[in-house]
């Protein structure tokens, strides 16, 4: 029945009219035996039926309500299956785990789903990822509606990773990603590109360094970043007591250090980071004077990436001053950095006094722990190549504790002539030794 006196129409089972009673079906089992598309269908029917343009139900279905069904005819009888998602996130759907928030995706939506949206992001429970690109974006929303999804992606109750492209966005600056942060208490990877003037916006500083739930960060900036734009940051990253996982790194060719050596020795002084990703950010070897003298009392530490820096041989012969002095290193990836024939030997030289070291990494010419020692073609006989190769492939292995663990580790050096014969030599108690005869009659021992 309709009545057009209040604008509301009320939507009962229109079959109780038009069919015979032994055919009539209530609403829940007209619901019952539908599926999603065909419950939209029909409330789109019946709207036409009524000739409404808008409505509302005083009575719902089970699975999805009739509110829904009817909003679904409003917004043109079917929806595409690119704006499905708002239905999901309205309905705090468990499964909905991500979202990809873009001008792509925006533009889908029709303004009253936008505010549908909107009004319904920040009451969700489920969404743990969330992609938020300012590509665009300003072409579909309004700076208010910008400003208010950003809020509700901090608002997220459930939010633990956030990964954010800058683009153009005026409004999605370093302020706004400190605000999210700022929300985000549970936030535990944080990933952004394109902000490339950090030292200007002190805020993000403070709020990554009071964040307490914070496990990974990556920052990505664009080329020819100012000198020493990250020094704050540098401090602040330190600073922070969850922090495993970190990871700048420049997009186009770096000019100038992002982080002066001051900078880096504070960051080197972090007792959480084990892993620090420093790639292609303008370094020189004025910083790996720094970051060896750091590590000499570093008890973290356990992966440094500085590939694609600026860095001469006098790296090489700075790291292997280091190595002697550091058992935390277990990966180390110097790839660019100038290889000559005294660099080669003193690394050499410091690595055999290192026992964890098993992943070096000078020229990049194969994938890391693929190829766990890769070097520039030409080096690969030399006897300082063939020393680093023997150590690392021990270090690898590790010790005998035990007979299991000494046949673990000879399966692991197996290639390898010398370091087996190293391996039954330092563990003569795990092997079955059997005297034998040679061809002379000397007592030899297998």
């Amino acid at each position: 029945s309709a009545s057009s006196n209040s604008g509301v129409y009320h939507i009962v089972s229109s079959e109780r009219s038009m069919e015979p009673p032994q055919q009539r079906k209530s609403r829940k089992s007209i619901a019952d035996g539908m599926g999603l598309d065909e419950l939209r269908s029909w409330a789109a029917t019946m709207m036409q039926a009524y000739g409404a343009d808008e409505g509302k139900a005083e009575e719902a279905t089970d699975e999805p309500s009739m509110n829904d069904l009817l909003r679904a005819a409003r917004d043109g009888h079917t929806r595409s299956t690119k704006v499905k998602w708002t239905d999901r996130l309205r309905e705090n759907d468990p499964e909905l785990k991500r979202l990809d928030l873009s001008a792509s995706l925006i533009k889908e939506l029709t303004e009253f789903q936008k505010a549908d949206f909107l009004h319904a992001l920040p009451q969700n429970e489920h969404v743990r990822i969330v992609h938020l690109s300012g590509m665009q974006l300003n072409e579909h929303m309004t700076e208010e509606e910008i400003v208010s999804m950003c809020e509700s992606v901090g608002k997220l109750r459930g939010l633990e990773e956030l990964f954010v492209f800058r683009g153009a966005s005026r409004l999605l600056n370093e302020d706004m990603v400190a605000r999210i942060c700022n929300e985000a208490t549970g936030l535990r990877v944080l990933m952004i590109w394109g902000y490339g003037r950090l030292g200007k916006y002190p805020n993000l500083a403070g709020s990554l360094r009071n964040h307490e739930s914070l496990e990974r960060i990556t920052i990505t900036l664009p080329k020819n970043t100012p000198y020493a734009e990250l020094d704050i940051y540098g401090m602040a990253l330190a600073s922070m007591q969850q922090l495993h996982c970190l990871n700048i790194r420049g997009s186009g060719k770096q000019r100038e250090p992002v982080l002066s050596p001051e900078a880096i020795s504070i960051l080197l002084s972090s007792s959480s980071i084990e892993s620090l990703y420093l790639e292609n950010v303008g370094l020189i070897d004025d910083h790996t004077d720094a970051i060896c003298h750091e590590l000499k009392s570093n008890h973290s530490l356990g992966l440094l990436d500085i590939k694609d820096n600026y860095f001469t041989d006098d790296a090489l012969f700075t790291f292997a001053q280091t190595l002697p002095d550091n058992q935390t290193l277990q990966s180390l990836d110097l790839s660019g950095v100038q290889i000559t024939e005294r660099g080669g030997q003193a690394m050499a030289k410091g690595l055999a006094a290192n026992t964890t070291l098993t992943h070096l990494e000078i020229e990049g010419t194969a994938d890391k722990y693929a190829d766990e020692f890769a070097v520039k073609v030409g080096h690969e006989n030399t006897e300082w190549h063939k020393a680093i190769d023997y150590q690392l492939r021990m270090n690898r292995a590790g010790t005998a504790g035990n007979r299991k663990r000494f046949v673990e580790a000879l399966n692991s050096v197996s290639d390898h002539l010398g370091c087996l014969y190293t391996f039954v030599r330092q563990s003569p108690q795990y092997c079955d030794l059997h005297p034998l005869s040679d061809v002379s009659g000397s007592k030899v021992i297998l």
